[in-house]
Parts: C-alpha cells; sequence; structure tokens
C-alpha cells in the first residue's frame, strides 16, 4: 500500500513538474498599455503565480507524506490524500485556463479596436472580416471588453 501511494505521489510529481513556469512578463516600455491590455496580463500573471502556490504546496504535502510513510509505514493520513487530490484538481483547472489567458492577453487590444469600430453600426452593415473578428473575440471573451 505504501509503495502504491509513494508511486502515485511520484507520477503527480512528475506531472506538476512539466507544467508550465511562470515567466517574468516583458512589457513593451514604448507604448503605453490600455486598460483592457493591463486587464488581462494581471489575469494571467494571477493564475501564473497561483500555479507557482499550488506547487509548492503540492511538494511540502508529497514531503510531509513521505517523512510520515517512513516514521509510521500503513500509508499517508486520508486528510492529507485529500488535500493533496484538491490541490492537483484546483492546479489542473488553472492550466486549463493558462492557454486562453495567454489568447486573451495578445488579442485585448484588437478586440478593443473591433469594439470601437463596430459598436455603432448595425448587423447588416457589418463586413465579413468584421464579422469574424467579432466571432473571434467573443470565442475568447473580449467582445464586449472588460476593463
Amino acid at each position: 500500500m505504501a509503495r502504491y501511494v509513494l508511486m502515485s505521489l511520484a507520477l503527480a510529481a512528475a506531472a506538476f513538474a512539466q507544467a508550465q513556469q511562470p515567466v517574468a512578463p516583458n512589457h513593451d516600455k514604448e507604448a503605453p498599455e490600455s486598460a483592457e491590455h493591463k486587464y488581462a496580463r494581471q489575469k494571467r500573471d494571477q493564475a501564473t503565480t497561483r500555479i507557482a502556490e499550488l506547487e509548492a504546496e503540492f511538494e511540502a504535502i508529497t514531503a510531509e507524506i513521505t517523512e510520515l510513510d517512513r516514521s509510521r509505514p500503513g500509508g499517508a493520513p486520508e486528510a492529507l490524500m485529500d488535500k493533496m487530490r484538491a490541490i492537483a484538481k484546483a492546479h489542473d483547472q488553472i492550466a486549463e485556463e493558462l492557454p486562453t489567458l495567454g489568447s486573451r492577453l495578445k488579442r485585448a487590444d484588437d478586440c478593443v479596436a473591433v469594439y470601437k469600430k463596430t459598436i455603432d453600426e448595425k448587423v447588416s452593415d457589418l463586413t465579413n472580416r468584421e464579422s469574424e473578428q467579432i466571432k473571434a473575440c467573443k470565442a475568447i471573451d473580449l467582445y464586449p471588453p472588460e476593463k
């Protein structure tokens, strides 16, 4: 039983190690940042910070379980295992959102420009290109833009 727990912990730790590592944002100093772009950047930065925190918590619990298993064979307490599962679930949810947050960051200013250009037009007056741009912005939840 203890070997099974340790093997599953090792596999979970390997999965966390392969997750995206937070990177320091590289912001352009020349052009001022729009409010929409700033908001999208903040959301992405919060997600990457939270992933790093979850990984640290996971490593701490893994170390605690390993130490408990050495001192008292027979498996880890269920409360620690439940906490570990909750951390893994939260990590997976945020990791799934990161690509979308990255897309939103890249397209924030473009979607604001589309919104400003098309907001006062009738649907029948929109060109095919504008309609497709609106659909693309709606797909990543940036039409209408958030602030």
